[in-house]
């Protein structure tokens, strides 16, 4: 597999190689350009024109229905990490390469959705009914620009930004109790960005309702907050953030 005739297949039309971002290339290994490479992740996916999901396990099998489409995505390791789970969240528009095309999520959810509007015979449908809070594009933004407060915390609470570093840290709980609590972070992440409605053919009707009271408390927690603001407390006021992981570590 060619990453570059991939990516050139995304645009029939354009002449030429057309440029792309991959984090195995672009991140640096170490610090300080990882932390400064992590503080621009957001605005990456953001602002890229085309998000492209490459999951040996998917790009492997040539695709079939939705259901079948749905069902490899979902038992990838793509879907299992919190990394790539994320940059599909922010994209603007997210592919998925099979062997054969790529399919873009949205249409693949909606070939879904049409599927079983007559009938209730498949893994979703049996576990999954459309939730009536769905969340409109306004509020996925909304939520998304929470989320990325609460992984500036996490990355400050961890050590992992630029300096000067945060005067009180998890580095200062000893290594158990850090790892413990970021892996805790780390799972309540992936929930929040799981649960946005791009991904609600990848989650049972249980999860859902707990992401949907998961997805207010992070509103309770980081509402009328700004970046700007979360960064001075972080220098000045370093118990605000992890009073604000603990809310959330502690969440059930």
């Amino acid at each position: 597999m060619r990453l570059q005739s991939i990516v050139d297949g995304l645009y029939p039309s354009t002449p030429g190689s057309i440029p792309f971002w991959i984090d195995t290339l672009c991140i640096p290994l170490t610090a300080p350009g990882q932390y400064l490479a992590f503080e621009a992740l957001y605005n990456v996916y953001r602002r890229a024109d085309e998000t492209v999901v490459l999951d040996e396990s998917v790009y492997n099998t040539p695709r079939r229905s939705a259901e079948q489409n749905l069902i490899k995505i979902r038992d990838s390791q793509w879907a299992q990490r919190l990394w790539t789970i994320r940059e599909g969240a922010i994209a603007k528009s997210l592919k998925v390469k099979f062997k054969d095309c790529s399919l873009d999520m949205l249409d693949i959810n909606s070939e879904f959705s049409t599927a079983i509007s007559g009938h209730l015979m498949s893994w979703a449908a049996e576990d999954w009914k459309m939730s009536e809070n769905m969340m409109d594009q306004k509020s996925v933004n909304d939520f998304i620009d929470q989320l990325q407060l609460l992984e500036r915390d996490l990355r400050a609470a961890s050590g992992r930004t630029p300096p000067p570093p945060m005067k009180l840290s998890y580095r200062d709980l000893g290594d158990t109790a850090r790892i413990k609590r970021e892996i805790q972070i780390r799972a309540v992440l992936r929930q929040c960005y799981i649960s946005i409605p791009l991904y609600r053919f990848l989650v049972t009707d249980f999860e859902e309702t707990k992401f949907l009271r998961l997805r207010s408390r992070v509103d309770s927690i980081y509402k009328g907050l700004t970046y700007d603001v979360l960064l001075n407390q972080q220098r000045e006021i370093p118990t605000e953030t992890l009073q604000r992981l603990e809310l959330l570590r502690l969440w059930d």
